[in-house]
């Protein structure tokens, strides 16, 4: 059966009313009407104005009325006839003689915060993997203070080279510049000073 709410027009179809086998309430969810469905499938709104939609020729036709004036097809009987169209209707499951589940816009919408909520978990751990394992690549960006907060799940290992004119090197995870003087704090920790006209270059390297 197909109705449309008299005071908000929203339409409706009721699944499988064969199985109506008591009076039966359904309320309207966008403006508080309620429609009643007895086991013959007589029908009647809260409002009094809702009508029913001709499964044979689409007319909207008062719910008092009993037969479609448009096609003379008798209205609220098991033995109307069916007509498919492209009309969006919400659909009530009846089960049991009670409302079972309800099919239409409440779907939709948790569809949508279901793929939103999706959306916004794999930013977050897209997010997550650029900081803890692209670290070096947003060197010089404006990530790059959040990145160095982040754990380095990369596997890799940035190391600035410090080459002497002597040809020492030495691998630091730390290097202060102070008056001519470099500070180095090496890979195991140790700290070592150099005069800065000593050293040949300094570079960067990774390692995995």
């Amino acid at each position: 059966m197909k109705f449309q709410c008299g005071r908000c027009g929203k339409n409706y179809l009721v699944d499988n009313t064969d199985t109506v086998d008591k009076p039966l309430t359904i309320p309207c969810d966008r403006c508080g009407n309620s429609f009643s469905i007895d086991a013959n499938l007589s029908f009647v709104s809260a409002s009094g104005n809702s009508k029913i939609i001709c499964e044979n020729c689409g007319q909207l036709v008062l719910e008092t009325v009993k037969t479609c004036p448009s096609c003379n097809l008798v209205l609220n009987k098991r033995h109307e006839a069916t007509r498919v169209d492209n009309k969006e209707y919400e659909k009530v499951m009846i089960r049991d003689g009670k409302v079972a589940q309800k099919k239409g816009g409440k779907g939709k919408k948790q569809a949508i915060l279901a793929a939103l909520l999706l959306l916004i978990l794999a930013a977050a751990g897209g997010a997550f993997w650029l900081f803890t394992t692209q670290q070096a690549s947003l060197k010089g960006t404006v990530l790059e203070p959040l990145a160095e907060k982040m754990p380095n799940l990369s596997g890799r290992e940035e190391i600035q080279v410090v080459i002497m004119m002597n040809g020492q090197t030495y691998y630091a995870n730390k290097l202060e510049h102070n008056g001519g003087i470099i500070r180095i704090t090496t890979k195991n920790g140790a700290v070592v000073k150099v005069a800065e006209k000593e050293v040949l270059d300094i570079t960067t390297a990774v390692l995995e």
